[in-house]
């Protein structure tokens, strides 16, 4: 690809350039409809994924090898936050990107990722005292690499989601998640204990990186800086200190477990988490990358930005909601099932963060509005109050032990935090607390519904394997089904994702060069 010179790169848009691909043509409504399942397909195929890893994983390894990663995740995982700044976001969020802007932030990315592997590596003696600990300190040396790693893709993966190719992302996760299972399984029987899991990560973060550079023609230049990058860095400043508190906010509870109740609890602790995150990711992790492109170009539409956002909440909470309580009410099934007997006692730590997590994916979807609507002064405001609450809940806690842990949290999470958030996003903008409370209705009374009829099944027949949980699983799609075809608002989703998928099978010959970029 031939080099632009400083001033052409200054000012010519990104879509001029010779490595752009621009998406498809077609209504924002049916593109966000039509990426969402995209996304949401290869979420399902990478939960397979998972889910063979977490089963195989969870017989090779121990409890006190999964606290261990965890040590050190709660470590690498902070530190990792500053290889991006935030700068993925801005790129997405933009209206228009040059060359010259894409290029100097690549090389933002770069040296903050080998800022970030530096410090780890410098830091990981001073945290095995922390921990008292030696283990993690080779560990947190290993997976250091990932940082320099992540950072050489992060506007790879920017222009990716920029351009709405949720097909080719989809496609890179799953094969890098594919091939770095795989890597973890061989080296956990090959008894490499903690290490697996470190080397799991590293090869899926390889082969991530590979994929991606394959997929995106565009190629960086000699470090430049245009004038407009500032504007963008302050957008990521602003949404890495969220980031940066929030994250404490959600691993402080790791991070002093491990310090004062060992890995062995701490991989406990750890594996509940992860195992209610597993499913609960596949649902809104996908749809973040959609939603905030999607509502950033809807930004100043108030009427059309509120439809929008309605929609995108009461699938979210349809998906989210009533797959949490069955996972709730049969907590010890599931983790006999997927982790094994050696793994029961993750189950009364399950309980009440599955809680939380009901709520959880409601309250990301207020920080989409607050980053897609560039309100950064709140932003900035919710990124001390929010992680200040669960940290409270969490210290108060820590005394009790980790199921007591798990408690507070979840009782932060469901009558302080997300109440507290309700009301902050909602008092300005487009999308009102009382859009919000009509958005989750339809989900909320289903999950009721399936928590007394999985309570009851539970009560009269053993739930116990694979049977067990299939009956318990079809009890709870009558009763949550019954009732979202019961209500009008449950009927006009289903009439509205039908109508979208109808459309987007009658559009697929008609998408031509996509009119969200806007740069041509």
């Amino acid at each position: 690809m031939s080099d632009h010179g400083a001033a052409a790169a200054a000012v010519v848009p990104l879509a001029s350039h010779p490595a752009v691909k621009p998406a498809r043509h077609e209504a924002l409504g049916a593109q966000v409809f039509r990426s969402s399942w995209i996304s949401l397909a290869a979420q399902a195929t990478q939960l397979a994924f998972r889910l063979v890893s977490t089963i195989a994983l969870a017989r090779l390894l121990t409890p006190d090898a999964y606290g261990l990663v965890a040590m050190v995740t709660v470590v690498t995982g902070f530190i990792g936050l500053f290889k991006s700044l935030g700068l993925a976001t801005a790129t997405v969020q933009a209206p228009q990107v040059s060359h010259a802007e894409l290029n100097g932030l690549f090389w933002l990315n770069v040296a903050f990722g080998a800022a970030a592997l530096l410090v780890a590596v410098a830091a990981a003696p001073l945290l095995a005292i922390v921990y008292a600990e030696p283990r993690v300190t080779p560990l947190i040396a290993g997976l250091s690499v990932t940082f320099l790693l992540g950072g050489l893709g992060v506007q790879h993966h920017a222009l990716l989601r920029r351009w709405m190719r949720f097909g080719t992302i989809a496609w890179i996760e799953i094969s890098a998640l594919a091939v770095g299972t795989v890597a973890a399984i061989f080296f956990a029987s090959e008894g490499a204990g903690p290490w697996a899991l470190v080397g799991g990560f590293v090869v899926s973060e390889i082969v991530n990186l590979a994929l991606v550079w394959y997929a995106v023609d565009w190629r960086p230049t000699r470090p430049r800086f245009d004038a407009r990058i500032g504007e963008m860095v302050a957008l990521g400043r602003d949404l890495t200190q969220f980031n940066v508190l929030n994250y404490w906010a959600r691993n402080l509870d790791n991070f002093l477990i491990g310090r004062f109740w060992g890995a062995a609890q701490l991989g406990l602790y750890s594996r509940a988490y992860q195992l209610l995150l597993l499913p609960l990711q596949q649902v809104t992790t996908p749809l973040s990358s959609v939603a905030i492109s999607a509502l950033s170009r809807l930004n100043g539409e108030d009427l059309r930005y509120r439809q929008a956002y309605v929609r995108l909440l009461e699938k979210i909470v349809i998906a989210c909601m009533p797959m949490t309580t069955f996972l709730m009410v049969n907590a010890h099934p599931v983790v006999n099932l997927l982790l094994g007997p050696k793994w029961l006692d993750v189950a009364p730590v399950f309980v009440p963060l599955a809680v939380a997590g009901m709520l959880q994916p409601v309250s990301a979807t207020f920080i989409w509005m607050l980053v897609s609507q560039g309100r950064r002064g709140d932003l900035r405001l919710w990124s001390i109050v929010g992680p200040l609450l669960s940290c409270v809940a969490i210290v108060a806690g820590m005394s009790r032990g980790v199921i007591a842990v798990a408690t507070f949290y979840a009782a932060c999470e469901l009558f302080v935090r997300a109440p507290l958030l309700a009301w902050f996003v909602g008092r300005r903008g487009p999308v009102r607390v009382s859009d919000v409370l009509r958005a989750i209705r339809p989900g909320v009374l289903m999950s009721a519904a399936i928590f007394v009829a999985c309570s009851a099944l539970a009560a009269s027949v053993p739930i116990n394997g694979v049977r067990g949980l299939l009956l318990s699983a079809l009890v709870a799609l009558l009763a949550g089904g019954g009732v979202l075809l019961g209500l009008p608002s449950g009927r006009r989703v289903c009439a509205d994702v039908l109508s979208q998928i109808k459309s987007s099978g009658a559009k697929q010959e008609s998408r031509a060069e996509a009119v969200l970029l806007q740069e041509r």
